[in-house]
């Protein structure tokens, strides 16, 4: 493939226009020294990378940001219920360490009793 043709295939490519620019500058204005076809081949990349090839529409994003803002408000609002539960599983857990400390000695007391009962009897 000679320049020339190279130049035809980029004018006709899906690159972003910004890019197609600055790539066919760099075609058009200087041999194809090996910095040159670097610089081309690093546009290429970043257009692949920026993945301009499936273009939203403005009703698209207005949709994925619409999407995007239920979403966290879905997950805030998960997020408030969990803390809530924990709330209410910490302050259970804490009703019943406190039982069982209550329940501990009444254990003991009864202990301490039989054994007092034991040494009288």
């Amino acid at each position: 493939m000679n320049k020339q043709e190279l130049i035809e295939k980029i004018k006709i490519s899906r690159i972003d226009d910004e890019r197609k620019q600055k790539i066919l500058s760099l075609l058009e204005q200087n041999d194809l020294s090996l910095d040159i076809k670097e610089q081309i081949k690093t546009l290429i990349q970043e257009d692949i990378e920026a993945d301009t090839s499936v273009p939203f529409s403005s009703a698209d994003r207005q949709e994925i940001d619409s999407t995007t803002d239920q979403t966290v408000k879905e997950l805030s609002a998960v997020e408030n219920s969990l803390n809530e539960d924990m709330k209410f599983v910490e302050n259970e857990l804490n009703d019943l360490e406190a039982i069982v400390g209550d329940l501990n000695k009444v254990v003991d007391q009864v202990q301490i009793d039989s054994v007092r009962a034991d040494i009288k009897g």
